[in-house]
């Protein structure tokens, strides 16, 4: 096994590490507090809520392909191409778990 790979490897690690305390972090703050009734948010919280899932549906597309290329390259393709397009894929959910946390703070009642 060559550095670069495991280089790449301690990267996808610390990166899964990262999304999974995020992760809950996010359930956790879900757990704890009361969200608005959608009848209750303001027209700029619904904008900001519109803009966030636009962005996000866009983001999952991205998420997918990634996720759909890692597994065709863990049968065809290298270990190093795999552990990048992996990595890549991470990056996108952690990215998708900010704007989960976007989406929270916005719906959330003081």
């Amino acid at each position: 096994m060559s550095i670069t790979s495991v280089v790449m490897i301690v990267v996808l690690a610390v990166l899964v590490i990262y999304n999974l305390r995020l992760s809950f972090t996010i359930a956790r703050l879900k757990s704890k507090v009361q969200f608005k009734q959608p009848q209750d948010l303001t027209e700029v919280e619904t904008e900001k809520l519109q803009k966030i899932a636009k962005a996000r549906r866009k983001w999952v597309v991205l998420s997918q392909l990634f996720f759909w290329f890692s597994i065709y390259l863990a049968v065809m393709g290298s270990t190093g191409q795999l552990l990048f397009f992996m990595i890549l894929y991470v990056v996108v959910l952690i990215v998708l778990n900010k704007y989960a946390m976007l989406s929270t703070q916005a719906i959330i009642e003081n």
